[in-house]
């Protein structure tokens, strides 16, 4: 005896229904895209009133960017991603624009050697932005996050 799967009219109708919210999703996504392009082709000072509103909102902008790496550097383990740098031979250390040293963790004494020996990975804090709340919280959460990824490659190195 064979069964058949019969789709039931409710299955049916929610499958739809769902379909339907998601094209309106993406056709709602569209048109703000669109206009937001279109705003910002206008005039000057039309453009910057939007391109700000979006940076303090945190949907687009150096600041947003910022917020972004600063939640993502305060939940990543720099131990553990360091580990998996020099296991793949990367050795490069985490270079840094405003930390106080080239190297967070390393003397500064040291810097020079260190670049030529290890070489550099891009500015962690590259995305700070000054006099913000934004950069101003990156600061201190992406030195630290460096300080210890590169404490940890230079430990791995010595063993």
């Amino acid at each position: 005896m064979s069964a058949t799967i019969q789709s039931s009219p409710t299955r049916a109708s929610g499958v739809a229904r769902w379909t339907g919210l998601t094209l309106l999703g993406v056709a709602g996504g569209v048109l703000c895209i669109v206009a937001v392009a279109l705003a910002l082709s206008g005039p000057a000072e039309t453009a910057v009133a939007i391109r700000e509103w979006l940076d303090s909102n945190h949907l687009w902008g150096p600041r947003t960017e910022s917020a972004r790496l600063t939640r993502h550097y305060a939940s990543a383990n720099p131990e553990a991603d360091a580990r998996v740098a020099v296991r793949a031979g990367d050795l490069r250390l985490m270079s840094s624009m405003w930390c106080g040293t080239a190297f967070p963790g390393v003397p500064r004494k040291n810097n020079t050697e260190y670049e030529r020996r290890f070489g550099s990975r891009a500015p962690i804090d590259s995305m700070y932005v000054p006099k913000s709340i934004e950069g101003e919280a990156l600061l201190p959460v992406a030195c630290e996050y460096a300080k210890r990824y590169n404490l940890t490659v230079l430990e791995s190195v010595k063993r």
